[in-house]
């Protein structure tokens, strides 16, 4: 691996572990769970989705669970109005997750000469599409899955295409979940 190379990862890994810190030490956690959120988007009215959105955003970038943000979408707007707004939510999340750890890091994978490594990689030049949708219906918005994906040699039309396709059965579930958990979760969160 180059140094070059070897530079990005650092730079992204103390990013990263920076923007966690962060989430666990800071007032930003705080702001980050349903009490916070589901009261704020309430009363922010159709400025609410565009918080949520944004709040989704920072909390994938800090590798918080994406479930926290699916549910809350599910819990505060209902399934209706939730599921889009969730599946939105969990598109534009990836795709900045992705675009961030790109721009910092790089193809660096591709770059690995280690023989498993390389036939992950190899995977990604003959099913590109494929093999995101699977890490996504499987993985979901996972942090690891962002990094694998954004450290591969995945096109940006295979990584968009196939985390819309992917990532449709994940919200289904979790909206299935939500919908018949509904009243337990609440209490349990309150």
């Amino acid at each position: 691996m180059k140094k070059a190379t070897v530079i990005r990862l650092a730079i992204l890994g103390v990013l990263m572990v920076t923007l966690a810190l962060l989430a666990k030490f800071t007032f930003l956690g705080d702001y980050l769970n349903y009490r916070f959120l589901s009261e704020t988007l309430l009363g922010a009215g159709a400025l609410g989705v565009v918080i949520f959105l944004a709040a989704y955003v920072g909390g994938a970038l800090m590798n918080l669970p994406a479930m926290l943000f699916t549910a809350t979408a599910m819990l505060v707007y209902g399934i209706p109005m939730g599921f889009p707004i969730a599946f939105l939510g969990s598109f534009i999340a990836s795709y900045v997750h992705f675009q961030v750890v790109r721009s910092i890091g790089g193809q660096a994978l591709s770059e690995v000469k280690i023989p498993l490594m390389q036939k992950i990689m190899a995977r990604f030049d003959s099913h590109p599409m494929g093999t995101v949708v699977l890490l996504r219906a499987l993985f979901f918005v996972s942090p690891p899955v962002n990094y694998l994906l954004a450290l591969s040699n995945v096109r940006n039309r295979d990584l968009v295409l196939g985390t819309l396709v992917g990532i449709f059965p994940q919200i289904v579930f979790h909206s299935t979940l939500i919908y018949f958990t509904r009243e337990w979760v609440l209490k349990a969160i309150q």
